[in-house]
């Protein structure tokens, strides 16, 4: 049997220093070290077949590159299908930076997370990244339903 995680992150020391996901160390205990091996040895304890492993950009700021990724990607071609993130404010430059992955570095969709924009996925200013999904023949994620949580800080989400 085939099982593909289809929303995962090799996380960097940068994002794991978030204070949003200070909720999540209370679970698992502090998070550092995470080596991409250590990754592949969980999702085969799971069983998990690939992962599509994404990046991740906020408003501001990128806490997971594409590059990483798709280094993540070269190192295990096989277990990760790559995801790329880009800048929703500066949608031109998202326009080529999703063009490039998918060309260059051969991701498969773009993962849009609307709350963290504070954006409804039917706003006009994803248009040309749909576009470029239909052209590029690559796949879209969004993520979270906009209007039950704008912005999650030190670990709890507030209210919108």
């Amino acid at each position: 049997m085939t099982i593909i995680d289809a929303w995962m992150q090799h996380p960097n020391e940068y994002f794991l220093e978030q204070p949003m996901f200070d909720s999540l160390k209370r679970w698992v205990g502090e998070l550092d070290n995470i080596s991409l091996e250590m990754t592949v040895d969980v999702m085969d304890e799971a069983k998990v077949t690939q992962g599509m492993l994404c990046a991740w950009h906020r408003p501001g700021e990128v806490l997971i590159s594409n590059e990483e990724v798709f280094s993540a990607i070269q190192k295990y071609p096989d277990r990760f299908i790559g995801v790329a993130s880009v800048n929703l404010f500066k949608v031109m430059d998202g326009v080529r930076e999703l063009r490039k992955c998918v060309r260059e570095y051969g991701f498969k969709a773009l993962r849009i997370i609307q709350w963290l924009w504070e954006l409804p996925c039917t706003h006009a200013l994803y248009y040309p990244l749909y576009a470029e999904c239909e052209v590029g023949n690559s796949g879209l994620f969004t993520g979270g339903t906009y209007g039950t949580f704008v912005y999650v800080r030190n670990g709890k989400a507030d209210s919108y």
